[in-house]
């Protein structure tokens, strides 16, 4: 991954749609709010997945919108608690 890539991704602004409201999320950031919905729940660690534009490729909507799908079916099988989210560049780029 190149310098500018990376660094668009270490900046952006990662929105969750957490039960207590929405919970904003930074790269090399620690979260209070994280650290007690984790606590809420029982676990130790979370982690932002997401199967949109997978290594940074650019996809097309509706190959972006079935891979999701997918991706959200398996996380369903697991049991795994999931929270719908979303990332912006805090500049707007």
């Amino acid at each position: 991954m190149d310098n500018r890539l990376r660094q668009a991704y270490s900046s952006a602004h990662y929105y969750f749609d957490a039960p207590d409201g929405e919970l904003l999320l930074q790269v090399d950031r620690p979260s209070p709010a994280l650290h007690l919905l984790l606590l809420a729940k029982g676990n130790a660690s979370a982690v932002a997945l997401t199967a949109w534009n997978p290594g940074s490729t650019l996809q097309d909507d509706e190959a972006n919108r079935r891979a999701q799908q997918d991706l959200e079916r398996e996380l369903a099988a697991l049991q795994l608690t999931c929270i719908p989210g979303r990332h912006e560049d805090p500049a707007g780029h």
